[in-house]
């Protein structure tokens, strides 16, 4: 793993950063099942500096420098996990795709010292205040909506439910089976993924990850939290590309050059059980 690092000394310095990067790629890999040094053979260039955070081919980086009242170093420690985790496995629908990232990266280290996501979830689905799962498998309508902090923490939680379900390895795997959309096919299939896992429909995992937060504890400080923040606005978020995810700009993507107006169609196999029944 090359390593580039352009924060101020006082910020992070890079013998932690370093450590934080590396250590966190362990525990991913053992997450999902891939040989560690397998791992470490693969180029990647990780730069810490201003400028956001984000994946780029073999290219990662890591802005830590809105850590806010937050420990720096844990910032950094989330955020290099999130895009590790992105770096890791194939593409998927944005529903996994940021999902686990989430779980892996935000959760892991915000829980250490507060609530997991699968309480925050449990709170929201109690309050009705839980976005849908199946529309949070289109990338649109997740980034869009991703301002309210909502669609992170249920996404993360319903991924964090397939981890200690299924394992990582199983996931990771079944995500292999994935054909990403295009402009050519612009379906989001999940299909292949659920299968992947030994279910029959994509409702049933819903209905798991339902299962669970039910036997959780409804923390009555997070249902107050709930309804305080549900009572601020919130603009949306910004535009994404429906296929690869990347920003749209002057109505078109600046990564894939899809048009501002291409819209994805999702497939799950409870739609086609609907569809097969109509036609019976």
């Amino acid at each position: 793993m090359e390593f580039s690092f352009e924060c101020q000394p006082d910020k992070l310095d890079a013998a932690s950063a370093r450590a934080i990067a590396a250590t966190s790629l362990c525990r991913l890999t053992q997450v999902f099942g891939i040989p560690t040094q397998q791992a470490m053979a693969r180029p990647l260039e990780l730069v810490v500096g201003v400028g956001g955070s984000q994946v780029l081919g073999d290219r990662m980086h890591v802005d830590p420098s809105a850590h806010g009242r937050r420990p720096v170093a844990q910032y950094f420690e989330q955020l290099c996990a999130h895009e590790l985790t992105h770096w890791l496995l194939p593409p998927s629908p944005a529903l996994l795709w940021e999902g686990l990232p989430v779980w892996l990266g935000d959760n892991y280290v915000r829980s250490r010292n507060g609530s997991s996501y699968h309480d925050w979830s449990r709170a929201l689905v109690e309050l009705g205040q839980a976005p849908h799962l199946h529309e949070l498998l289109r990338g649109r309508t997740y980034y869009l909506e991703r301002p309210s902090g909502y669609v992170d923490i249920v996404a993360g939680s319903f991924c964090g439910f397939l981890l200690e379900r299924y394992g990582g390895a199983r996931v990771r795997e079944s995500l292999q089976a994935f054909e990403p959309p295009s402009q050519m096919r612009p379906i989001v299939d999940v299909g292949p993924i659920v299968r992947g896992l030994g279910v029959a429909r994509f409702s049933a995992l819903v209905d798991g990850w339902h299962d669970m937060l039910a036997q959780r504890v409804l923390d009555p400080a997070l249902v107050t939290t709930i309804q305080t923040r549900s009572e601020r606005s919130r603009s949306p978020g910004r535009l994404r590309c429906d296929l690869c995810f990347g920003p749209v700009s002057d109505e078109r993507c600046a990564d894939c050059g899809a048009g501002a107006d291409l819209r994805t169609v999702v497939v799950t196999e409870d739609a086609r059980a609907r569809s097969n029944c109509r036609h019976q």
